[in-house]
């Protein structure tokens, strides 16, 4: 960040400068931004509170403490772009779902996803329509192995049921409906389902 960044007239321009300079740095740290994306960061900042900064009220807390709330939340606020954007599917490439040729030359990108006994074998496995209908029926031989309490509760959330709902419906309460639902994901880890 470079320094000068907030008017000198402002009689807490070092403050609001050294509080930027933290939050920079400290974004750098834990969000792994650029030099040049700090920069940016730290531009934002200023952008930001001035923006915020005539809403300030001395009734209510004191500048620096307003100032500093201000820097903090948006900091917050860019962390949470920052980890949101890294799960957001359209980073990808390409789709878990969709098969890969492994005779296609572009395919070697995709070697380090595929195991090599399945990249060799040319992925002559099941189709898609084939291995839903499989695991349609390893999941329903799994459901016939539990209590019917549980049955219910599964049935119900593959409906697409909330908990709230499915407590409505089977007239239990909502913590039996968690309890139950913990009990079927242990039960169907344990029968081979991850």
């Amino acid at each position: 960040m470079e320094k000068g960044c907030w008017p000198k007239e402002d009689p807490d321009h070092e403050y609001i400068e050294g509080r930027i300079l933290y939050w920079t740095r400290r974004l750098k740290g834990t969000c792994r931004f650029s030099r040049v994306e700090c920069e940016d960061v730290a531009q934002e900042f200023c952008i930001y509170l001035f923006l915020r900064l005539p809403a300030f009220d001395p009734r209510r807390a004191g500048r620096r403490t307003f100032i500093s709330r201000i820097i903090e939340n948006h900091a917050h606020t860019l962390t949470q772009a920052r980890y949101a954007a890294k799960r957001d599917p359209r980073r990808e490439a390409g789709s878990l779902d969709c098969q890969i040729d492994p005779h296609d030359l572009e395919s070697d990108s995709h070697r380090d996803y595929v195991d090599e006994d399945t990249y060799y074998a040319g992925l002559r496995g099941s189709t898609p329509v084939e291995a839903k209908h499989d695991l349609e029926i390893s999941l329903s031989v799994a459901m016939n192995q539990m209590p019917q309490p549980l049955r219910q509760v599964c049935k119900l959330m593959y409906e697409g049921y909330t908990m709230t709902d499915i407590a409505q419906i089977l007239n239990i309460h909502r913590s039996t409906v968690d309890d139950r639902k913990a009990e079927i994901r242990r039960r169907l880890r344990a029968a081979g389902f991850e």
